[in-house]
């Protein structure tokens, strides 16, 4: 196990990646404005698509290779829902009531103006919003919060997937069908991989799962299938050139901006074939990593949430003292203060809280089980 996670640290080299990436994209518009053709999108507009793919190929494919050799028994699968929901959802809890506390705060709010019912949608992760369709970006408190929705909306298919056992991939790949071609096929007449298409169904919810920006998820596990398979490429030599030419489409497809949007027809034409090649070729071969790439990954969840409040913060601060918030020097204020914030959140949050709910809830759920062990005895 310790020489696979070896193999795979370039994965949380990417998440540092798609991070950044993200964190370029929202900080881009106080270089030279927003107005197209500028320097700073041409540099980091595809970012942030990009960045977004690559964050949900990396989940499907994670949450293939943690569950490889679980049993499928009802303890491992409470323990794999339990892992996952103290992994997002107190760190995503604890940062979003907190901008709504600075927020209230600095626009001196009162208790009731506090929009209560749009933070329990989101934290109960509830598609909410004007777009209720195509990646649902929303009204949420925490902006980011909608790529959420999906992640949570995976796991839950993911470990429903889990009990069929051995047949589990073919019971993912079959809600995967249903959900996102039998549906629209049924009752909108039509299939189709635009993340942006509205489907414009009443239950907001079933406008989530239907979108094919799901199926980066699904890509992300058959790569991890595929990793796990004895699926190899014949020699080192190759594994470069596949390495290098999987790179080099990525590359271009980012400076040509050609079809650079969300979806797996979209930025999945490059980074499905990046990803697969990568994992297959560190089988036989060592994939080159930065430390401070890897360190990036390891507070890329924090980072994600808490650049775009850390961007606001800091205009509020500047506006207040009369300072423009704009420039490249806003820039790197913004994306270094951001690095600041996200490295304590993710000690205090990440590493303390999520991980003290994540004991809390074992402990709970196996006591609960001897309980109900020896009741049945």
């Amino acid at each position: 196990m310790q020489k696979e996670k070896q193999n795979i640290e370039f994965i949380q080299m990417l998440r540092g990646v798609a991070a950044i990436l993200v964190v370029f994209y929202h900080g881009r518009e106080a270089i030279n404005g927003i107005e197209g053709g500028t320097i700073a999108n041409i540099l980091f507009m595809p970012g942030g698509a990009m960045g977004v793919d690559l964050f949900f190929l990396i989940s499907g494919f994670i949450m293939v290779c943690t569950t490889w050799s679980n049993d499928g028994s009802l303890k491992s699968y409470i323990e794999f829902y339990i892992k996952r929901f103290s992994r997002v959802f107190p760190v995503y809890a604890a940062i979003t009531i907190l901008v709504l506390i600075i927020e209230a705060i600095a626009a001196a709010s009162s208790y009731f103006d506090i929009n209560f019912s749009g933070l329990i949608k989101a934290l109960a992760f509830m598609p909410q919003g004007d777009r209720a369709n195509g990646p649902i970006y929303g009204q949420l408190p925490l902006s980011v919060g909608w790529t959420l929705n999906y992640e949570m909306y995976f796991y839950l298919i993911f470990g429903v997937s889990l009990l069929f056992r051995r047949l589990r991939w073919i019971a993912l790949l079959s809600i995967a069908v249903i959900t996102l071609v039998a549906i629209p096929f049924v009752t909108r007449s039509g299939v189709s991989t635009d993340t942006y298409k509205a489907l414009n169904y009443s239950i907001v919810y079933l406008n989530l799962i239907t979108n094919p920006i799901i199926w980066l998820f699904i890509a992300g596990a058959g790569i991890g299938i595929a990793y796990k398979s004895t699926l190899v490429i014949p020699s080192k030599f190759w594994a470069k050139i596949a390495v290098s030419t999987a790179a080099t489409l990525v590359v271009w497809q980012y400076l040509s901006q050609y079809r650079a949007d969300h979806g797996i027809f979209m930025w999945g034409l490059s980074l499905v074939p990046l990803m697969l090649i990568l994992t297959v070729a560190s089988k036989i071969m060592k994939i080159p990593t930065h430390p401070m790439l890897v360190r990036l990954g390891d507070i890329s969840f924090s980072l994600y949430l808490v650049h775009v409040p850390t961007k606001a913060a800091i205009q509020a601060i500047l506006a207040f003292t009369g300072v423009p918030a704009s420039g490249i020097s806003f820039f790197i204020l913004m994306v270094f203060a951001s690095l600041i914030i996200a490295t304590i959140s993710h000690r205090y949050l990440e590493q303390t809280l999520s991980n003290w709910v994540r004991d809390r809830l074992l402990s709970f759920s196996n006591r609960s089980s001897k309980t109900l062990g020896a009741t049945a005895t």
